[in-house]
């Protein structure tokens, strides 16, 4: 596959490129073009990781409204089918600023707590090693297809309250609202996207009814039984939005990432025979795949004022793409930014879950599944091996690294 070329004169979000292998192109972003204007993402992009860290931490001075319709052109009478339907991500946490930020945030928090991920973790264990035994007999799987898109699903129904009945027909509207919002797509297909998007919150609003009714162990009592004691101050439709930010996350971003970081360890020599050898590679092994391999490649802010940002003035109302991509890749922060080290000593410095108020809500429960898969399939699967990397490939997206295949073998 070819890689963006160092001196290519803008991104192109349609090759496979753009996901697969941009790196040279964010080198020559970097060392040349630190804020560089883009016709095709319609933005000023920072590739810095200096300058991305900032932004993230500057949210008074750079908006965060808007930042999940920003990577395509959504058609006119499909933006009104939406607002017909009330699917607007008006209430998303990565898509509004303070105060509603904080309000929204702080009401949930207590769901991602050192003590709730001790309670889901072994959840999560029994999960894993249960669709590992369902594979392993085969000796072959597509670790994307058979795995990686499957376990994230049942983990994220498991936490919200969603029967794992319906758990196919959510990660399909969910691969509904990712393909929407981050793919470029004729409009026939943004109508039939989007008519998955609004059945999959209808669902979500007739499962907050089910679950007043009917309270269980889940994210959602926990939050309905948060607002009726006082606890956190939602609406219904609130409720629904968050509900869907962690769907989303959960279903179908935990999921690349899970393959990304299996692919880094089956095709980079010596790296899965040293973490199937030393557990206590695993949390750091997971950390160097966030960092080279994140799941979100980046995300779009409004800049409130003029700013100054690389020696470069930024005029207010101009959207910015902050690359955390590039940025997890800087040469001043990571030596040999573009390899794979198991043991990195700074691996847990990227930014793929971002940083300040915006931080992923779900970076904890990322993290955890993440550990536990990569602990699951050493033990289980210890002789695991590639089967063809010449047919990796990734889906099309603006902002999203997702891997569509990954064949792999085993003993």
């Amino acid at each position: 596959m070819r890689p963006y070329d160092f001196a290519a004169e803008d991104f192109d979000v349609t090759s496979a490129r753009h996901v697969a292998d941009p790196f040279d192109f964010y080198r020559r972003l970097r060392t040349q073009e630190p804020v560089f204007r883009s016709e095709e993402l319609e933005s000023h992009v920072l590739s810095r990781y200096s300058d991305v860290r900032s932004v993230f931490l500057s949210h008074d001075k750079f908006s965060s409204i808007g930042s999940l319709t920003a990577a395509t052109h959504i058609d006119p009478d499909v933006a009104q089918f939406l607002v017909d339907n009330n699917a607007t991500l008006a209430t998303f946490l990565a898509n509004v600023d303070q105060p509603l930020h904080k309000r929204l945030r702080r009401s949930v928090s207590r769901s991602f707590s050192p003590r709730s991920m001790s309670r889901i973790g072994p959840q999560i264990r029994a999960l894993a090693i249960e669709l590992i035994g369902e594979l392993k007999p085969a000796g072959r799987a597509d670790l994307v297809a058979d795995f990686a898109a499957v376990l994230p699903a049942r983990v994220t129904s498991r936490f919200l309250g969603i029967p794992m009945e319906d758990t196919a027909q959510v990660q399909q509207w969910v691969d509904d609202w990712f393909a929407l919002f981050f793919s470029p797509m004729p409009v026939e297909q943004q109508h039939l996207r989007a008519a998955g998007y609004v059945k999959y919150s209808h669902y979500m609003h007739g499962l907050l009814a089910a679950r007043r009714a009917e309270p269980r162990e889940d994210f959602m009592s926990e939050t309905i039984a948060a607002v009726a004691d006082g606890g956190a101050e939602l609406s219904d439709q609130e409720i629904v939005d968050i509900m869907t930010a962690i769907s989303l996350g959960g279903n179908d971003t935990t999921g690349n990432q899970i393959a990304g970081l299996m692919y880094r360890l089956l095709a980079v020599p010596g790296a899965w025979k040293r973490v199937v050898a030393d557990p206590s590679l695993h949390a750091n092994a997971v950390e160097e795949s966030i960092r080279l391999d994140s799941a979100g490649l980046g995300g779009f802010r409004v800049a409130n004022e003029d700013i100054e940002v690389a020696g470069r003035t930024i005029p207010a109302g101009s959207r910015v793409f902050l690359s955390q991509d590039s940025a997890n890749h800087d040469e001043t922060v990571f030596e040999d930014p573009d390899v794979y080290v198991v043991d990195r000593p700074n691996a847990g410095d990227n930014i793929g879950f971002g940083v300040g108020i915006h931080h992923c809500l779900g970076a904890p429960l990322a993290r955890l599944e993440l550990r536990i898969v990569l602990e699951a399939l050493a033990s289980n699967l210890p002789s695991m091996r590639l089967i063809d990397d010449s047919q990796r490939a990734y889906r099309s997206s603006v902002v999203q690294r997702a891997m569509e295949s990954l064949p792999v073998e085993w003993s």
